[in-house]
């Protein structure tokens, strides 16, 4: 939500450092519709965050770029983001949440010819373990027509 999306960036600007809620400032970015501004701001921090974050970070740009129809760059990055989940160890998990993101994914018209995809993908990230979550990506999301 818009309160969200300013409680998020009034605490940040206080403690700049806080990469939980600079991650959640992301999400927001999308969840608000600011599709332009999720890479900008996950490139100032991705290097920097945890790859129990970095995963799902990814995700959510591989949304905001097909949402601003860069399919091609949307496929780079879920390239990326499965290269960086083959690199997790075995027991690697997502904790993240993606409810805010499905709804808002749900609700947006620009995601209508993504939106089987980008639940799949999602879906994917919750699945228990590293080869699951592969097993998963690669039965949803390798065909390069449907690829997100």
């Amino acid at each position: 939500s818009e309160q969200a999306h300013a409680l998020n960036a009034s605490w940040l600007h206080r403690h700049p450092h806080d990469l939980a809620v600079r991650a959640n400032f992301i999400e927001s970015h999308l969840t608000t519709g600011r599709l332009s501004e999720v890479s900008v701001q996950l490139a100032k921090v991705f290097g920097q965050q945890p790859a129990m974050n970095q995963v799902p970070l990814l995700a959510l740009e591989v949304a905001a770029l097909l949402g601003q129809g860069k399919t091609s760059e949307a496929a780079n990055k879920r390239q990326a983001l499965r290269s960086l989940i083959d690199a997790q160890p075995a027991d690697f998990r997502v904790s993240w949440t993606f409810g805010g993101t499905r709804h808002f994914l749900q609700t947006d018209p620009r995601f209508v010819p993504h939106r089987a995809q980008l639940f799949a993908l999602l879906s994917a990230l919750e699945q228990p373990s590293r080869a699951a979550i592969l097993s998963e990506l690669d039965a949803c999301c390798s065909n390069p027509v449907q690829q997100p």
